[in-house]
């Protein structure tokens, strides 16, 4: 469970939001190598300010406790390579889009998976039809009572 932080009035600090553990999981990956007082840095030269940037704010959002808005923009700034977690729709158009790649991907998640290779496929397949062409064993003859 994190720690959210209620939104600043004055728009200061951001607004919470919450992220996915597999986001902020690949965040932490890519800072590996860097102190948290040189992504404070990095984190208050991107957001001219407008982020908080001490090592305390870059240790609460990395592990989650307090994840805003403006640190997200800043780290997709500073990360680039790293893909936006959330999306906000510009209009009523774009939220229909989002909500039907949101149900194509929910309906891919649901499909089967498929558990047999091809090569086990062909090779039953062969195994098939090589009996196939084999001629019927002959029937033998039942014996009778007397």
């Amino acid at each position: 469970m994190s720690r959210q932080k209620p939104a600043d009035p004055e728009g200061g600090k951001g607004r919470p939001i919450k992220l996915p553990e597999w986001w902020l999981q690949a965040l932490r990956d890519r800072r590996r190598g860097i102190t948290l007082r040189e992504l404070g840095r990095r984190v208050a030269k991107v957001s001219r300010g407008a982020a908080p940037s001490s090592e305390s704010a870059m240790s609460d959002f990395l592990t989650g406790k307090v994840t805003t808005d403006v640190l997200m923009e800043a780290f997709l700034k500073i990360f680039p390579d790293l893909p936006r977690p959330v999306f906000t729709a510009a209009s009523e158009e774009e939220a229909r889009l989002f909500a039907q790649i949101s149900a194509l991907r929910a309906a891919a998640a649901a499909a089967p998976i498929l558990t047999e290779t091809s090569e086990n496929y062909d090779a039953d397949l062969a195994a098939a039809v090589d009996d196939e062409d084999q001629p019927a064993a002959p029937k033998r003859p039942g014996r009778r009572s007397s």
